[in-house]
């Protein structure tokens, strides 16, 4: 997983104020007479400006299925194949059943052989209740038909759960897809003999790509900016950097052992079927955002806390507090008013009120 940080301001026409002439300090013409230091400047304006924390990650599927029979068997039919969109429930292989079908036919007969036992056994059982009752049997007599009915009666759930049991496997042999997705894999032919104990690869693989999701690995000083259900966008090379809006779904709480980050899972719908499982993507989760701020090209900040307003001419160096502090941009709390114009370039050599020369352009 590799991640990197990105920081973004908002700037809705900022301009600049870039020189002509050359990049010195000062100096003297011809004539000795020295020249205004040409700088390149900024003019302050109130700004959004939002830190955002970005993460390297492989898409995958929403859900995965793995269609493989229950017990070793060969491949009947097969009716879909890679790339094919299927719904839940769908049939996509037939494993042959022709012995179960043999064991059905059987297990049939033998339920009605057992339920003709049982009914007989009962009527006998009856017949010699009443003899018993009036005296007219012995008690060895009864108890044998009260265990004959018994057996007959137990005889006759074994058939039926043995014949519950064909059927479920019957049933199983016609392989469906448990929700609605695409097929992704397809490993197997027809007349092909599968055996899921030998850890051979399914026949389909499913995926539902509804939504994808992108796990994230986060280190310890960035993780207690990532919440659940946290706004995050998606960003996809393959797409033109197009965006999809997502959330933050998992965080584990725990550090991994061995890389010490911990595993945050991002959601992204996927309506449209542009976004592929398999792709890297760039996940953006917004961590702080200024709204409305005074900011300033980080360039113009110099030793950490100042920087030169140009008044009629001349720099004048002044301290300012600065905000939240992106690569490109710093907001500034005091020391800075709006239209308020700072050098961006040019600034690390001047001395307190030098002369400088700035030209308007577009920044």
């Amino acid at each position: 997983m590799i991640k990197h940080i990105s920081l973004i301001a908002v700037l809705a026409g900022s301009i600049i104020l870039t020189s002509c002439g050359r990049d010195t300090s000062g100096g003297a013409d011809a004539a000795g007479t020295r020249q205004p230091t040409p700088v390149k400047a900024y003019q302050v304006a109130r700004q959004d400006l939002s830190r955002t924390l970005t993460y390297s990650g492989t898409l995958e599927p929403i859900r995965v299925a793995s269609i493989s029979p229950d017990m070793p068997g060969k491949i009947q039919s097969l009716m879909v194949d890679i790339g094919e969109p299927v719904l839940k429930g769908q049939q996509l292989a037939v494993m042959d059943n022709t012995t179960l079908t043999y064991q059905l036919d059987q297990a049939r007969a033998a339920l009605v052989v057992a339920g003709a036992n049982k009914a007989d056994a009962e009527k006998n059982w009856q017949r010699t209740l009443n003899l018993y009752n009036e005296g007219a049997i012995s008690e060895q007599q009864y108890e044998k038909a009260r265990l004959g009915d018994q057996v007959a009666e137990a005889q006759l759930k074994q058939a039926e759960a043995n014949l519950n049991l064909l059927n479920h496997q019957y049933n199983r042999t016609f392989l469906r897809s448990p929700f609605k997705g695409v097929v992704t894999q397809r490993d197997f032919e027809e007349g092909d003999l599968v055996n899921p104990a030998m850890g051979r690869p399914p026949i389909y693989t499913v995926m539902d790509i509804t939504a994808v999701k992108v796990g994230l690995q986060v280190p310890h000083n960035e993780i207690d900016f990532i919440f659940k259900d946290q706004a995050a966008t998606l960003e996809i090379a393959t797409t033109s950097r197009r965006t999809y809006p997502g959330q933050v779904n998992i965080v584990n709480i725990a550090a991994d052992a061995g890389s010490k980050t911990f595993y945050v899972e991002t959601l992204f719908r996927n309506t449209d079927g542009s976004l592929r499982p398999g792709t890297f993507g760039d996940v953006n989760v917004e961590v702080d955002r200024r709204e409305d701020v005074l900011v300033v090209p980080r360039s113009a900040l110099l030793d950490g806390n100042m920087v030169f307003i140009i008044q009629d001419g001349k720099a004048y160096r002044t301290r300012v507090e600065p905000g939240l502090i992106t690569p490109d941009w710093v907001e500034i709390i005091t020391g800075l008013s709006e239209h308020n114009t700072v050098i961006i370039e040019g600034g690390y050599t001047l001395a307190d009120s030098s002369d400088v020369q700035i030209q308007t352009g577009e920044f």
